[in-house]
């Protein structure tokens, strides 16, 4: 190889290495660019919800339980996602939440687990959301602490929680979305910022509920333990 080539190497080279640098540094806006875009539908579809119920939280009647959860005979219960809404005033965070956890619902928002129950429901109501990526909702999830408030408006009503811990578990601990037996609020994102290795969690307790968009005092909930 001679001078004239080895400087045309070099030249296409550096290009090649610019070009890339580039599109490297344009995927965290695109991400973002991504993000905003898919919540703008969301608000949207939260503001003028069409409720769509899912075939798989279809309950039916069954021997063991010949009403299924109606009270009348005979008839399926269907569990419906409604849009909805977490706001977290501690950290200046009000985004719309979708249902499920895959990489693509993750990428427009948080994802509310499918294993969890929904809010105003007994049990674990959980959400996942990313922390350094796409909108990085959860980016500042460290910063709550004990008794912070969390609002999730979900269908006509707003559901209060309190923080009660904040805590880090391995990546693969996913006994922090178990049923509990008090109405819980867990919220999980990957630990420490821009990696995996950990999961960060915030677990809530519902204190009380109230009728959406009304400044009454609504109906404060002590039951459980």
């Amino acid at each position: 190889m001679n001078q004239r080539d080895c400087s045309r190497y070099r030249q296409t080279l550096g290009t090649l290495l610019i070009l890339a640098g580039i599109v490297i540094a344009t995927i965290p806006l695109a991400m973002r660019v991504q993000a905003t875009y898919w919540q703008w539908r969301l608000s949207r579809e939260f503001e003028n919800p069409v409720v769509i119920p899912d075939a798989s939280e279809v309950i039916a009647a069954s021997d063991e339980n010949p009403e299924g959860s109606s009270d009348e005979p005979g008839h399926e219960v269907v569990r419906e996602f409604r849009p909805t809404r977490l706001e977290i005033p501690k950290i200046n965070l009000s985004v719309v939440v979708s249902y499920g956890t895959s990489q693509d619902i993750l990428a427009r928002g948080p994802g509310m687990y499918p294993e969890g129950c929904f809010p105003g429901e007994e049990g674990n109501t959980a959400i996942a959301a990313h922390r350094t990526t796409y909108g990085a909702w959860f980016r500042k999830l460290d910063l709550l602490r004990e008794g912070d408030e969390i609002i999730v408006t979900f269908g006509d009503r707003e559901y209060i929680y309190q923080v009660e811990d904040v805590f880090v578990v391995a990546k693969n601990d996913w006994s922090v979305i178990d049923p509990t037996p008090y109405r819980a609020l867990t919220l999980t994102t990957c630990h420490p910022p821009g990696s995996s290795t950990q999961r960060l969690v915030v677990r809530a307790r519902e204190v009380y509920s109230r009728p959406r968009d009304r400044g009454d005092e609504g109906t404060r909930f002590d039951g459980g333990t």
